[in-house]
């Protein structure tokens, strides 16, 4: 991970601090053409970037779970766009804490033709960790308790080796 992402989770473990292996700065992203990216990820100006709407969330077809349809368009053009700049569909994770925004990413993902792309809810992917994670945070009214829980917020900012993007209602946060 490189240490501007682990910036993100060091206010978890104070007063205990960790250090980033010299290494990690220097890591070099492959794109799909194996050309080294050392600075940055194809396609993105920053790291961490957070991409702010406020679109509702609605409850998914014959389910109690969460889906934001228009943040599933915002982060299928995101990933779109970052194939288009190179890098590789299995590079790309997406998490998300709703069972129903998972599932309908993926039908999404499959249909635009990135079935490579991994999509994940958080609690799953614990343990896992990708080249660029996308976070669909789906709620914009409130977050509950259960988005709001400390491991799922560790889990959700850990994953990214090189670039992670939050896509959701900053302001709840």
């Amino acid at each position: 991970m490189h240490p501007t992402l682990s910036r993100l989770i060091r206010p978890f473990y104070d007063p205990q601090p960790f250090l980033d292996h010299f290494s990690v700065s220097q890591r070099a992203f492959r794109s799909a053409s194996g050309q080294p990216y050392v600075g940055h990820v194809p396609g993105l100006r920053e790291r961490v970037y957070f991409w702010r709407h406020t679109y509702p969330e609605e409850t998914a077809p014959g389910s109690r779970s969460k889906i934001n349809t228009r943040e599933l368009r915002m982060v299928q053009c995101l990933v779109q766009h970052l194939v288009q700049h190179g890098v590789l569909q299995r590079s790309v994770t997406i998490i998300t804490p709703y069972l129903g925004q998972c599932r309908a990413l993926r039908s999404v993902m499959r249909f635009s033709a990135l079935s490579d792309v991994k999509v994940s809810t958080v609690d799953l992917f614990q343990g896992d960790e990708n080249d660029i994670v996308i976070l669909s945070l789906v709620r914009t009214a409130k977050l509950t308790e259960f988005i709001r829980m400390r491991n799922r917020l560790i889990v959700s900012c850990s994953r990214a080796r090189f670039a992670f993007v939050i896509v959701g209602n900053d302001t709840l946060l």
